[in-house]
C-alpha cells in the first residue's frame, strides 16, 4: 500500500491530538511552571544575599541562611523579602532603619554564638 504525505500527516496529527492532556491539566502545568519560575528567581536572590552575608561575616552558607531567617522572623517578612532588600543595597537602595537594626542584631547574635 502506498501512503501519501498528506495521509501520513493526517495520521500523525490525529495521534498527537488524541494523546494531549485535557485543558485543566494544561492549565495546571502552566500554573506549576509559573510557580517554579518564581521559586527559582526567589532562590537566586536568596543565594545572592547569602553570598553577601558570607563575605561580610565570614561564615558558612548555613550560617548565612540562619541569619537571613532570623532577620525575616524578627521583621515579620519572608526570607525572600529580606534577601531582596539586602541584594538591593548593592544597587544603591538602602535598607530600612528597622532592617538595618535587625541586621546588626542578627550579626551580633551570630557572633555571640560563635564565641559560645
Amino acid at each position: 500500500m502506498v501512503t501519501t504525505h498528506e495521509e501520513q500527516w493526517s495520521t500523525s496529527t490525529s495521534v498527537v491530538f488524541e494523546d494531549t492532556a485535557p485543558a485543566d491539566e494544561i492549565a495546571g502545568l502552566r500554573s506549576e511552571n509559573l510557580r517554579l519560575r518564581r521559586a527559582l528567581r526567589g532562590r537566586a536572590v536568596t543565594e545572592r544575599a547569602q553570598g553577601m552575608v558570607m563575605a561580610l561575616m565570614p561564615c558558612s552558607r548555613d550560617r548565612a541562611q540562619d541569619l537571613l531567617s532570623d532577620m525575616a522572623g524578627r521583621c515579620g517578612l519572608k526570607v525572600r523579602e529580606v534577601a531582596l532588600a539586602l541584594v538591593s543595597t548593592s544597587e544603591g537602595r538602602p535598607l530600612s532603619l528597622r532592617m538595618q537594626g535587625e541586621l546588626a542584631r542578627a550579626v551580633q547574635r551570630q557572633s555571640q554564638e560563635d564565641i559560645a
